[in-house]
């Protein structure tokens, strides 16, 4: 059933505006030249390995265009029961199972980001997101940190969760994917940001190991309805109108840009 021309006028009118404070705000949904090369290598590397799927949440792989069919005129919550843990598996159930390597990465679903300034847009909630968990840190590092954070500067974004490096939006239909990849690239935003503030605060926003962060991927969002995923990385560039506001702790010193690595067809 499709939504009345009213209806979908104003969602395009509301998306549209959301996009234009995104680009207000430093946000850029495309690419940019500075894109590091190395980042697309290990984009491209990505794709091309031989990964062994993990197999799907609650049916056989087989059955899986019957799920897409069934849950296509069905809210989000089933989307997201049905479809997301196929799309996005969770590391910590991979944990779990016997995966080695995993067991510092925690997740958060439809957790709000309690602990960071929002950045133009209302406060994110992904559908879900996976980051570090505090057994990933030294004790001595967790009060380093936590002594460093602010809602400018954040640390944990949830009570649970830190430097969130994976965040996926799902929603329904044509237009809710376009409102997926907008709600994706504020949160990656975000999560990139605080890995460079950091940096920023640690060494020096000139050095090089700061420098060095700049044009690299550094955050993985997923976008996904029944039928389309887009997959994006995100990173960071100077902020050329920057220069003239050094000592001022308010002034954003990057601009935020997505690579599109991929869209895949579920069906």
């Amino acid at each position: 059933m499709s939504l009345p021309s009213s209806k979908r006028k104003s969602s395009s009118t509301h998306h549209s505006d959301k996009q234009q404070r995104l680009e207000q705000n430093g946000m850029h949904m495309k690419s940019s030249i500075l894109l590091h090369k190395e980042s697309k290598q290990l984009c491209n590397q990505l794709l091309e390995g031989n990964h062994e799927p993990t197999g799907c949440p609650c049916y056989p792989v087989e059955k899986i265009d019957d799920v897409l069919d069934r849950i296509h005129s069905l809210n989000e919550a089933r989307l997201q029961r049905d479809v997301t843990p196929w799309v996005v598996p969770s590391a910590e159930n991979l944990s779990f199972s016997g995966a080695a390597g995993l067991e510092c990465i925690g997740e958060e679903i439809n957790a709000e980001w309690v602990r960071c300034q929002p950045m133009g847009l209302s406060r994110p909630k992904p559908d879900f997101a996976a980051g570090l968990r505090r057994s990933a840190f030294r004790t001595e590092e967790l009060e380093k940190l936590e002594n460093y954070s602010t809602p400018q500067k954040p640390f944990y974004f949830t009570p649970d969760l830190c430097f969130p490096f994976l965040i996926c939006e799902a929603k329904t239909g044509r237009i809710g994917i376009d409102q997926a990849d907008t709600q994706n690239m504020h949160s990656a935003s975000i999560a990139t940001k605080a890995i460079l503030s950091l940096y920023a605060a640690t060494f020096g926003r000139e050095h090089e190991k700061t420098q060095n962060l700049l044009g690299r991927i550094l955050v993985f969002t997923v976008s996904h309805n029944n039928r389309i995923v887009n997959l994006y990385g995100h990173y960071a560039v100077a902020n050329a109108n920057s220069s003239n506001s050094d000592g001022d702790e308010t002034a954003d010193h990057f601009q935020y840009f997505r690579y599109d690595i991929a869209m895949f067809s579920l069906s």
